[in-house]
């Protein structure tokens, strides 16, 4: 099935440029846990890519691989109570507990679903869901054992991606085409962005449930905006020329993770709510992405602090004439260094409209996991 899908879909992604949606969370409130995250890497043998989770404290410290297999896992997502993580392989939802162990297989169907997300009580997992019967496209929520599958939502013309449920459990808010939110029962679907053609993914309630950050484009760079649960006062907090995604808002509510190419290459990096003091968790050669942070009872660890700003050295006066001349040669004179500036790869491209954004998907989905 998706042998054939990959390769039904290929022609037109290429022609299109088109990359991964991005996934959705909900921050629960609480300390400021460990967090997890994506790292993928190019294995030369074979020519292909393999992901793995890994966890990390909010200051970059103590990285640590969960899985290690032979399998590309993606997608992780901390439970409310900060002991498990779901996460998806090949196409199914799976749990384990916070060190890796004890992996349950939660879905098991011709259909492709990924990019889990916990209800505030952790008795179900909302996803997307694409690929297997005709009608199967949408968000769907099912019980953590496995049972109850049940359809929330559809938009026609659309590709719903990365599902994040509200923290008081009421509401589920989702991307594509534009952000929506929907109630958890499916009733009340509505649409709180209006950015036309470019996509608007992957959702992260703060743990107030009073904003939503998510990734937008609006034709340029990506960029993580933030906008009031009702759709009001968007604002773009990153406004970088690099591509910046999928955030994370932390249990406390006061810091965004998310990921940035602005160094040349994908890291986990996080700023302040407010889009200030942008810094970098992550230094690897392999690609980091998809952070999402874990609620504990006692903070892991504090995000660092912002770096100092480089002053810029001030002008040194040109001595007093009376000052003999052999005495100057030495003096430095003038302002501090030139401004250096980059041009950095766009990586990353928020989603489209209709079938486009469900080829992209459908491609990534077929893609990653051959």
């Amino acid at each position: 099935m998706r042998t054939w899908l990959l390769c039904s879909v290929l022609a037109l992604v290429a022609a299109s440029g088109l990359i991964p949606p991005s996934v959705g969370h909900a921050s629960f409130p609480g300390a400021n846990g460990k967090i997890a995250f994506v790292r993928t890497v190019f294995i030369p043998e074979g020519e292909r890519f393999t992901s793995d989770i890994f966890v990390m404290d909010p200051d970059g410290g103590g990285v640590t691989n969960l899985t290690s297999s032979t399998e590309s896992e993606h997608d992780p997502a901390w439970s409310p109570d900060g002991t498990k993580i779901t996460f998806e392989i090949g196409g199914d939802i799976w749990v384990m507990n916070a060190d890796g162990s004890g992996r349950v297989n939660v879905t098991n169907s011709e259909a492709t679903e990924e990019f889990p997300a916990w209800s505030p009580d952790g008795s179900r997992m909302a996803f997307e869901r694409y690929g297997g019967k005709p009608g199967d496209f949408g968000i769907y929520s099912i019980d953590s054992n496995g049972a109850n599958l049940t359809l929330i939502a559809r938009v026609k013309n659309a590709m719903e991606q990365g599902p994040a449920w509200s923290p008081d459990g009421k509401r589920i808010a989702f991307g594509g085409t534009e952000l929506l939110v929907v109630n958890a029962d499916g009733s009340n679907l509505t649409q709180l962005t209006h950015n036309g053609a470019f996509g608007d993914t992957g959702p992260s309630w703060s743990p107030d449930g009073r904003r939503i950050a998510y990734t937008g484009g609006e034709g340029g760079p990506a960029d993580i905006f933030v906008v009031d649960a009702d759709g009001g006062n968007p604002v773009n907090l990153t406004n970088h020329p690099a591509d910046d995604a999928w955030p994370a808002w932390s249990p406390d509510g006061r810091s965004i993770a998310f990921t940035s190419d602005r160094d040349g290459n994908r890291d986990i990096f996080v700023m302040r709510a407010d889009g200030s003091c942008a810094v970098k968790l992550t230094s690897n050669p392999a690609e980091d992405a998809r952070p999402d942070w874990q609620s504990a009872s006692a903070s892991a660890a504090s995000p660092p602090d912002c770096p100092a700003p480089t002053a810029t050295p001030s002008p040194v006066a040109t001595p007093s004439p009376t000052v003999p001349s052999a005495l100057l040669g030495g003096l430095p004179r003038g302002g501090g260094p030139p401004a250096v500036g980059s041009s950095l790869p766009a990586l990353l491209l928020p989603g489209v409209l209709g079938a486009a954004g469900a080829v992209a998907a459908l491609f990534w989905g077929a893609r990653r996991r051959t």
